[in-house]
């Protein structure tokens, strides 16, 4: 059994019924079809001693097929983002706008390039949240980005083949879909989980699926090597 594929498509499910973690983005007829007919720049961290580089390279060529890609760098970036022949797969600073504390988060970020005058300009096709922005420990979601860049591709195509599909009843879908899952045990790490799910009593109410709350990220990467 796949544990990594497990551990997304059900994650995604819990995601979608808590607002307060999810923010799911839904784009539009007009933004997809220009998104196809762009190259999407990967674009990797400054710091090429970091473990991010290479868990997005290994992620976007094990999966991604959507669009045509290349690696560039935040300079390149910087150039190309008025561009609308590109998009960009890329690591966003965000907060939930629900919570009171506004603590900012790093996101994986898939845009559309054009004459926008910020990246919270730029349309959104896909977001996926990945660890608190400030001091972010890759090592704590690098080996969860390639099923990230699989479920983004997804959403994309799902949207696309689905026009009725928006913000508001996206999550809608997903919570039905994830009936698909049958009986299979949901693993979480406990840190991954926000205050208002971050116990078994607190999850039970909304997901009847059999899962376990793991104390540290190496149980799960115990797991994860077993059934590989």
């Amino acid at each position: 059994m796949k544990i990594k594929k497990l551990l997304l498509t059900a994650l995604v499910a819990l995601v979608a019924v808590s607002a307060s973690w999810a923010q799911e983005k839904v784009a539009g007829a007009d933004v997809i079809k220009k998104f196809l007919g762009t190259k999407t720049l990967v674009v990797l961290d400054d710091n090429i001693f970091n473990s991010y580089n290479s868990g997005i390279k290994k992620a976007v060529e094990s999966s991604w097929t959507i669009t045509k890609y290349e690696y560039c760098s935040m300079a390149d970036f910087q150039k190309n983002k008025f561009n609308p022949e590109y998009s960009f797969l890329l690591v966003t600073k965000d907060y939930y706008k629900d919570d009171s504390d506004k603590m900012t988060y790093a996101f994986l970020s898939l845009l559309l390039g054009g004459d926008y005058k910020s990246v919270y300009d730029m349309p959104t096709l896909a977001s996926f949240p990945l660890s608190y922005y400030e001091n972010q420990d890759y090592e704590k979601y690098v080996y969860k980005l390639a099923p990230i860049v699989k479920f983004m591709q997804n959403h994309v195509n799902l949207t696309k083949e689905h026009p009725e599909l928006t913000e508001k009843n996206i999550v809608l879908y997903y919570n039905r879909n994830a009936e698909k899952l049958g009986d299979k045990k949901l693993y979480i790490i406990k840190e991954d989980l926000p205050k208002d799910l971050n116990t078994a009593a607190k999850v039970k109410p909304i997901y009847a699926k059999p899962f376990e709350i793991l104390a540290e990220q190496e149980d799960l990467e115990k797991i994860v090597k077993a059934n590989d």
